[in-house]
């Protein structure tokens, strides 16, 4: 069986990945123009009468719009018709094999207690040294013994980016360090706005939720993997089929 032909344009100098990484693109082209279009996607339509070669106009690929789409429409036409068997077992299977995509963070459960350098001046460390504060469940409300800041509650569950996010790097790192113990209160901590105080109740370790819960997310990832693996599979199937002509174009 005579191979086919596909004439391939490449700039200047190419290297070895970018004349693979041509071919891949003359490839799924090469699809969006037998074929048009892809029957699911609804927005082709914009496009298919220029795609078919209607109205005596030639595709532009150099408009990257264009060439984007189309290339996204061949790896759409590798991908059709993936049947996969999404049952509990590969659900299961398949979020072993990934954990770390599902792993929830490590949170903190905590109290704390802000003082303000701007109302304190430099009295805000001694404050927060010498201030007596609360142990146990009382511990919650002792937030209303410092100065106000927006985000401080009785209740604190927080990642440590959520941490970082809120309360700035100086308590984060604190935390990561390990210098909050379960049921006391921490030395001062200094920010670079004021002084913070840290009672913590629980460190939470890193979770999976349920395999109930991520099942939604499970069944779309899996879909998602199954459609690249057939798609590049049947990528390098064409490319074993294919004779390429490269020609440099002139940019």
């Amino acid at each position: 069986m005579r191979a086919r032909e596909l004439l391939v344009e490449i700039p200047p100098g190419a290297d070895a990945i970018a004349l693979e990484l041509a071919k891949r693109e003359a490839i799924l082209i090469d699809l969006a123009r037998q074929r048009g279009f892809p029957e699911a996607d609804s927005s082709a339509i914009l496009y298919v009468e220029m795609l078919r070669g209607k109205g005596g106009q030639e595709i532009d690929l150099n408009d990257p719009g264009l060439r984007r789409r189309m290339i996204y429409w061949g790896e759409k036409i590798l991908e059709e018709r993936v049947e996969a068997k999404l049952d509990e077992a590969s659900l299961r299977a398949h979020l072993e094999a990934n954990q770390e995509r599902y792993l929830l963070p490590e949170r903190f459960d905590f109290a704390l207690v802000y003082f303000s350098r701007e109302r304190r001046g430099d009295r805000a460390v001694a404050d927060a040294r010498d201030l007596e504060l609360p142990l146990g469940d009382a511990a919650r409300e002792a937030y209303r013994m410092g100065d106000p800041k927006i985000g401080l509650s009785a209740n604190l569950n927080l990642t440590l980016r959520e941490i970082e996010r809120r309360f700035g790097g100086s308590l984060a790192s604190a935390f990561r360090e390990g210098k909050a113990e379960v049921g006391q209160w921490t030395a001062p901590i200094e920010s670079r706005d004021g002084v913070y105080r840290v009672h913590l109740f629980e460190r939470i370790a890193p979770r999976l939720p349920s395999l109930e819960a991520l099942a939604p997310r499970l069944r779309a990832s899996l879909l998602r993997d199954l459609r690249a693996e057939k798609r590049e599979a049947a990528l390098r199937e064409l490319q074993d089929k294919i004779r390429f002509t490269f020609v440099e174009r002139s940019d």
